[in-house]
């Protein structure tokens, strides 16, 4: 078996899609309904991974403030954490930490906070895993 893709419930799937196409280089490989019960289907430039984005009254979001931030994160590869951690606060997102733990002592590992709360996590790694 193959992960087809990840869901996650969320407050508004279209502009939480069109803001990881402007700011991640994802790209929506499905979309619709409407912004309040809607889908978006996205995917990383190589769409090598899929996350569903799903607007639907009757799911309960979670509680991102109660929740440690490594609980749940969307980890992407980068090239220059740093500089796109400063872009990415440009365009919306939160710092949250720097190098909280990692497995290898080069590696930068930077968590931030997306414009709805979910984390995520740019990583440079010394070594891929």
């Amino acid at each position: 078996m193959k992960i087809e893709h990840i869901g996650l419930a969320v407050p508004a799937a279209h502009a939480m899609a069109d803001w990881y196409v402007r700011n991640l280089g994802f790209q929506i490989r499905f979309s619709g309904g409407s912004e309040q019960d809607g889908v978006a289907f996205i995917s990383d430039p190589d769409q090598d991974v899929m996350l569903e984005l799903f607007s639907n009254p009757r799911v309960p979001l979670l509680d991102w403030s109660g929740l440690a931030p490594l609980t749940l994160h969307i980890a992407l590869r980068s090239e220059n954490p740093i500089a796109d951690s400063t872009r990415l606060e440009k365009a919306g997102a939160a710092f949250v930490e720097r190098n909280g733990r990692t497995p290898n002592p080069g590696d930068i590992l930077i968590l931030m906070r997306d414009p709805w709360g979910n984390v995520i996590q740019l990583a440079r790694r010394e070594k891929e895993l």
